[in-house]
């Protein structure tokens, strides 16, 4: 079995927001990795997002620095 037949390709996400989006893809996902572009030196997140606010998140992670 190949990796994307596992995938659900039929999973609709409320993309009104970007908050919107995160929130309805909160209840499917369990990890995500976030980026962040708008610092000298990028940098990426990955972990499990905690609270959802209207322009920040918050989340039980680990980073490219630990």
């Amino acid at each position: 079995m190949k990796g994307y037949e596992k995938v659900d390709f039929n999973t609709k996400y409320d993309l009104n927001s970007l908050k919107s989006f995160i929130e309805s893809a909160v209840k499917k996902h369990k990890y995500f990795i976030v980026e962040e572009e708008d610092q000298e030196e990028p940098d990426f997140t990955i972990g499990m997002i905690e609270k959802i606010g209207d322009e920040s998140i918050i989340m039980k992670c680990f980073n490219g620095i630990g």
